[in-house]
């Protein structure tokens, strides 16, 4: 089984990757650093001197919670954080849809495909292969696209806090369920904890779908009912909105657990696995 994994760079990630060959060996990793051009455009539109304060406070606070980023890291992930493992064949690019990444996938003829924190995959690399999965940071039909733990916390809905592994389709995070998990959600949790939670609890739900493949099974997907939540993207985050989950995050998430916005809603979890034909 030909697996193929497309990522950009960071501890989660390095431990997504990490956990995966350990069971199932990659035969490509795909590493996208997109350029920082664009981000810097859209930031400099927000520039106030308000909103430089605010930056330099949110980089002093950003350093005092490194440490204990790192403890949930660590929690989460053990040792696997710190970088992908060696002796993988590495592709790095700009852009995941780069007509590099598209030529080596055709070479390579992948049985599987997985995206973990890539920007949106096009059509030819969506489609290289039969079995292509998606690792997403938030339940899906509920909290589709971006910062999906953030608005979760915005909208004062801690119980519906959790990860999503789909199939890639074109529309974001719209493809059809595998399996889902849900956060457990402590008082003292940001969302740079619970989203290392995320992808530990969603690196299970895709290791298990290799091994149902690997022995010869085929997976289950649900289909999503699309108007069941929304789609947020990049741009619909604003400076205020960070400020505001930051403000959340320091009187911890103690309230909002007592009282939740909303039950917890109904998800997804990875079916048995079914025989293959």
């Amino acid at each position: 089984m030909k697996v193929v994994c497309l990522v950009q760079a960071g501890p989660p990630m390095h431990a997504f990757v990490q956990r995966v060959h350990a069971r199932h060996p990659i035969d490509l990793l795909v590493v996208e650093h997109p350029p920082v051009a664009p981000k810097v455009q859209r930031l400099a539109k927000e520039v106030t001197p308000a909103r430089v304060y605010s930056a330099v406070r949110a980089r002093v606070v950003n350093q005092l919670r490194a440490g204990a980023g790192r403890a949930a890291q660590d929690r989460w992930f053990g040792s696997d954080w710190h970088r992908f493992p060696p002796g993988v064949p590495t592709l790095e690019v700009a852009d995941i849809n780069d007509l590099e990444v598209v030529g080596r996938l055709r070479a390579i003829s992948p049985d599987v495909l997985l995206d973990h924190g890539t920007t949106i995959l096009r059509r030819p690399v969506l489609e290289a292969a039969p079995t292509a999965l998606n690792l997403h940071w938030g339940l899906s039909p509920y909290y589709r696209g971006t910062h999906c733990t953030d608005w979760a916390l915005i909208n004062w809905d801690p119980l519906n806090i959790g990860v999503t592994v789909h199939r890639l389709a074109r529309a974001i995070d719209g493809g059809g369920i595998l399996g889902q998990a849900r956060a457990e959600v402590r008082p003292d949790d940001t969302v740079h904890s619970l989203n290392m939670q995320l992808t530990a609890l969603g690196t299970d739900i895709i290791v298990r779908a290799l091994d149902i493949l690997a022995s010869g099974g085929e997976l289950t997907y649900h289909p999503q009912d699309l108007a069941d939540g929304f789609l947020k993207l990049n741009r619909q985050f604003t400076a205020d909105l960070r400020r505001h989950v930051d403000h959340l995050e320091d009187g911890g998430l103690g309230a909002m657990l007592g009282a939740p916005g909303r039950p917890a809603l109904p998800i997804c979890e990875l079916s048995p696995a079914r025989a293959g034909r």
